[in-house]
């Protein structure tokens, strides 16, 4: 029902018709009453934790939550989605799993207390109206199960509804702004829902019950609908294309497992069904592919690809059906030895269609689709892209003071968008700005809507930012600028963005029409993309490490893009990089994959294993024959040759790379001692003194040499007792990054295990890197000049002051690159983009500047790490009370990228684990297995 509904009037109109059966609403309501009858309201802040907890006890406030049938379900979940909760031995606990932990006399009471105090406060919060700030509350009960009694207490505030699904679908239909669409928000979402709906006169006289299960009932479907991509390919070589098959018979199919009837398992558990195909002898990818097959339900929406590989460093989908999973003849899933293999039932719903989509990583033969605006994409037919719901709902949001844009698409045909009404007070020229990867509002170009208010015009703009000036330039012929126009037609001169060129211009007061508006938009965009993603010279792309990254996937690795792009702006902020962390975390094949890919040719780089006998830097740079005088004895490495060649004039554009493997197998100041010297001094490397000697192809070789401003060195650390610490004088010359593996992404890779394949990287019509074509614009950003002007001055001040109290303090040098770093960073990001699905905030920034620059020299006994370890977590928190009782003493239990109250999380995660070991071992560094 949902798919027709676009608003609230579709909603009204949907609602004519519905009514509950006889008697539900007087039921639901007894219902409500006993509970409260039972828990008076003033009677919470009473409560002992056994007129709390659940367990035995069919009295306590959480087992009528749970099992009496009362408003809605909170089912799903163990009892510790209430915080705390009684076992059947009779002990209390929270958490479950690993993580249970059991809680006893005060500890019991305090966390009790914690959690009654939350409770009163959110429904104080509802009491006043004052929703919004229940977010802010601190505590481990469910988001369901507060609601819950929220709506026991005030079942008009809220619609009756659990599931947050359903309530983010209203709330998109319906059209809520100012709050962003995700669970986390569903309280705050859910009010605001009932609050529109009550604000209409159908609406407004219905009892909570009956809205409450007409919303559910409207949009239960989409909201629990998933949307899955299938291959239509056979074969190894992908050389039999089935599609006109899937067309004819009103079927998606899949060749994997073919011999073995899966009957039995559709609709099962994903672990079932690989412990099944496992015992057949099943590879991964057949497992992977099996798995979503078999999940497939009525009602799924299926996108049928024909291709999903990459088209050199850019992502490719082309899409030819659109198809719904359906019921026929009782059966959803048929097997069919003889013909396609498996079938899963369907009803084509656009097919045959041809649509090309620049969308990457969807090369396996199914994907169950999780990013909104790649579905919105998919699924959407060319003639449905349009973006005239979201122009008129700028158009009308400008005629008031509200600055919100939080409820924006934020991407529309495979481009950012950016919306803004100004910051602070009401700009007189709002505007949209459609934004590729290589273009800033600040310096770029791009299309762009600007609402000149005062002349009611609204121009389609070749938009050229103010802010720096670009090199990037349009390819506009006989187009006026704004100003010309606004000169021209006696309009006076405009207060911005006069330097634009215009490409339609409507005017607000006359009605705009949609098809034109959305036609206009569409083709503006296309001049766009043809003119992205190349400098002036048409044949060296800009840099980007979303490509990498992009890339690290298709290949197989489980690289976040986070630490993708710390590394690489680590590279440009100083040649230097260390590597540390676990073995076999990635460390030396993230550094493999990269130079691989950007580098035009393998002479541009080497990789060096460090042996545990390197006493000297003969390894690195050979050394005089002292049997020939007449000779120079070059390593067999290849290093001192690297280093010649990326000196050479010819190459000073070109990227060189040294990568030193298990760096700390032996003393690195013994080996790397000229290297580390000349970064800092630039002096020249002395090989030799006296007489001219020749190298190996009998030419002189130089007495000295320069140090290249185009060699990159990355280190890979691993610890263990076979290993040697660094000295603060290595750490303070490099960036230095951990390499850890979370437990989900360590779940996500037994799911489906890979031998990452490193001929991705590989250009293989050119044989050269994949990304070679970037590799000028890449050392163009590690010469380029940044300042900062994220404030981060107080906080490194603040680090300085304690880290001088333990010797590890910091001096200029240091100062100077965690600026240039976070300058960096900020340059590869623009305002409101995600990492691994995560908003970045300048305090990211700060954090891995922390992390990678100044902790990394933080090492010593108990004694002296437990007096500065709280001190520096403290300086990681918004509220730094009890930071040993709430994180130190917890910290297994602790989720840091949840917590808002912790700002620096990878710099505070950090710290607990350093306090921990010295805890625990006696001892602490910042370097551990």
């Amino acid at each position: 029902m949902s798919n027709l509904i676009n608003n609230i009037d579709d909603l009204i109109k949907f609602s004519a018709k519905y009514s509950v059966p006889k008697g539900i609403i007087e039921s639901r309501e007894k219902g409500r009453l006993d509970f409260i009858s039972k828990f008076p309201l003033n009677s919470i802040q009473d409560f002992k934790v056994d007129d709390y907890c659940i367990g035995t006890s069919e009295n306590s406030f959480c087992y009528w939550l749970e099992f009496k049938e009362i408003l809605f379900g909170i089912g799903g979940g163990n009892a510790s989605k209430f915080g705390i909760y009684k076992s059947k031995d009779g002990n209390y606990y929270e958490g479950y799993g690993p993580k249970k932990t059991m809680l006893q006399s005060s500890h019991l009471e305090e966390k009790f207390l914690a959690i009654k105090k939350a409770i009163i406060q959110g429904l104080d919060f509802v009491s006043n109206n004052e929703i919004e700030k229940i977010a802010s509350i601190q505590t481990p009960i469910w988001n369901m199960v507060l609601l819950k009694i929220f709506c026991l207490y005030y079942p008009e505030k809220f619609l009756t509804i659990g599931d947050p699904d359903v309530i983010i679908e209203c709330a998109k239909n319906i059209n809520i702004t100012g709050v962003e669409l995700k669970n986390e928000n569903s309280i705050l979402l859910n009010n605001l829902c009932r609050k529109k709906l009550n604000e209409t006169t159908e609406f407004s006289d219905w009892n909570y019950e009956m809205i409450g299960s007409f919303i559910w009932q409207t949009f239960k479907e989409t909201a629990k609908r998933d949307y899955y991509l299938i291959g239509s390919k056979y074969g190894v070589n992908a050389d039999k294309d089935v599609f006109p098959e899937m067309i004819n018979r009103s079927v998606v199919s899949t060749e994997f497992a073919s011999k073995i009837d899966l009957t039995d398992l559709y609709n099962e558990n994903h672990s079932v069904i690989k412990e099944f195909l496992l015992s057949h002898n099943e590879e991964s990818n057949s497992i992977n592919a099996i798995k979503h097959f078999l999940s497939l339900r009525p009602g799924d929406l299926i996108a049928v690809k024909a291709d999903g590989s990459p088209k050199g460093t850019e992502g490719y989908l082309s899409i030819v059906g659109i198809a719904e999973v359906i019921e026929k003849n009782a059966k959803v899933y048929e097997y069919d030895p003889n013909g396609l293999g498996h079938i899963i039932n369907v009803k084509f719903i656009n097919a045959p269609i041809f649509k090309e989509l620049p969308l990457g990583g969807y090369g396996r033969t199914i994907h169950k689709l999780s990013n909104d605006e790649h579905i919105n994409l998919i699924f959407k037919s060319n003639n449905d892209m349009g973006y005239y719901e979201e122009l008129h709902k700028f158009l009308q949001q400008a005629k008031t003071n509200e600055l919100k844009t939080s409820n924006y698409l934020k991407k529309y045909l495979g481009l950012e968008v950016k919306v803004s009404f100004g910051q602070g007070n009401q700009s007189r020229i709002p505007w949209i700005a459609f934004l590729n990867e290589i273009d800033t509002v600040q310096e770029g170009i791009y299309p762009v809507y600007l609402f000149y208010k005062d002349r009611d015009l609204l121009i389609l703009a070749y938009g050229i930012s103010e802010t720096r000036t670009t090199k990037r330039n349009w390819n506009v012929i006989n187009e006026s600028t704004i100003e010309q126009y606004f000169s021209e037609n006696g309009l006076g001169k405009p207060a911005r963005y006069g330097g634009s060129y215009i490409y339609k211009i409507y005017k607000v007061n006359d009605e705009l029409e949609k098809e034109k508006l959305d036609n206009d938009l569409n083709e503006l965009l296309e001049i766009y993309k043809v003119s992205s993603g190349h400098t002036e010279t048409g044949d060296e792309e800009l840099f980007n490490y979303k490509s990498f990254h992009s890339k690290t996937q298709e290949a197989g690795f489980q690289f976040t893009e986070k630490i993708v792009s710390r590394f690489v702006a680590s590279l440009c902020t100083k040649p230097f990089v260390i590597c540390s962390g676990l073995s076999g975390s990635g460390k030396t094949k993230l550094a493999q994959s990269f130079v691989t890919w950007i580098c035009k040719s393998d002479d541009q780089y080497k990789i060096v294993p460090v042996g545990a006998d390197w006493t000297n830097r003969e390894p690195l740079l050979g050394f005089p024959n002292g049997l020939d005088p007449d000779k120079y004895v070059f390593p067999d490495s290849g290093v001192l040759q690297l280093i010649i060649n990326a000196g050479k004039t010819e190459n000073e554009n070109k990227p060189f790379f040294l990568i030193l493997d298990e760096m700390n197998l032996s003393h690195v100041e013994r080996y790397f001692a000229d290297f580390l010297s000349i970064m800092e001094s630039q002096d020249n490397i002395k090989l030799y003194s006296g007489n001219d000697r020749l190298g190996p192809d009998d030419k002189i070789i130089d007495k000295e040499i320069s140090w290249p401003k185009n060699l990159f060195i990355i280190g890979t650390v691993n610890i263990d007792e076979t290993t040697y610490m660094f000295s603060p004088k290595v750490l303070d010359r490099a960036n230095v990054i951990e390499f850890r593996i979370s437990e989900f992404e360590m779940a996500n890779y037994l799911v489906e295990p890979r031998n990452p394949d490193m001929s991705i990287f590989i250009n293989h019509l050119n044989k050269q890197g994949d990304g070679a074509t970037m590799s000028n614009d890449f050392l163009k950003r590690t010469k380029e000049h940044l300042i900062s002007d994220i404030p981060a001055q107080n906080i490194l001040i603040l680090f300085f002051n304690e880290l001088r109290k333990c010797g590890a303090e910091f001096g200029y040098r240091s100062a100077s690159e965690i600026n240039r770093l976070i300058s960096v960073l900020a340059s590869f990001t623009k305002e409101g983009m995600k990492w691994d699905g995560m908003n970045i905030t300048t305090d990211d920034f700060i954090d891995i500047a922390i992390m990678q620059k100044l902790l990394p020299k933080l090492h010593g006994s108990r004694n002296k790490l437990t007096k500065i370890l709280p001190v520096l977590g403290a300086l990681c928190l918004t509220d730094k009370e009890k930071i040993k009782e709430k994180y130190f003493e917890n910290i297994d239990t602790i989720k840091f990228l949840e917590d808002r109250n912790i700002k620096y999380k990878l710099s505070f995660e950090k710290i607990c684990r350093l306090y921990k070991n010295a805890i625990e071992n006696g001892y602490a560094s910042y370097a551990e297995a």
